[in-house]
């Protein structure tokens, strides 16, 4: 039997607590369906792409010479996330943005970082 992915309600923000965290997405325990995570680290003078097997070893360092970009793609278990993004001062009505894959595109700048959210698609292969 193949795994079946578990589609999540909408959230609706009204009536969520605004304290916790709510992921709407669908969740999947097939290996072969891993999230990753690539982070680019550029400047005028140099680019870094490093791709990360894990968040834990995902790091953001404050640099005001170069600026750094986090690309999160494939989420599907959502506390290792929240530990990261909080781990590094990301304000939580952003986590709550990025957990809710209803969102709609948006850009937000904030004192230490930015944040944006596209919605995007993927070719299977499949007709």
């Amino acid at each position: 039997m193949k795994n079946r992915k578990i589609k999540k309600p909408i959230l609706n923000r009204r009536l969520a607590d605004p304290n916790s965290y709510t992921y709407t997405g669908a969740t999947t325990k097939d290996p072969s369906v891993a999230p990753s995570w690539v982070k680019y680290t550029y400047s005028s003078e140099k680019f870094l792409e490093e791709k990360s097997p894990s968040l834990a070893e995902l790091t953001i360092k404050k640099d005001e010479a170069t600026s750094q970009w986090v690309d999160i793609t494939g989420i599907s278990e959502d506390k290792e996330l929240i530990t990261f993004f909080e781990n590094n001062g990301i304000h939580r009505l952003t986590i709550q943005d990025i957990l809710d894959v209803n969102q709609r595109p948006k850009f937000q700048q904030f004192d230490s970082y930015s944040f944006l959210t596209l919605k995007t698609f993927q070719a299977t292969g499949q007709d």
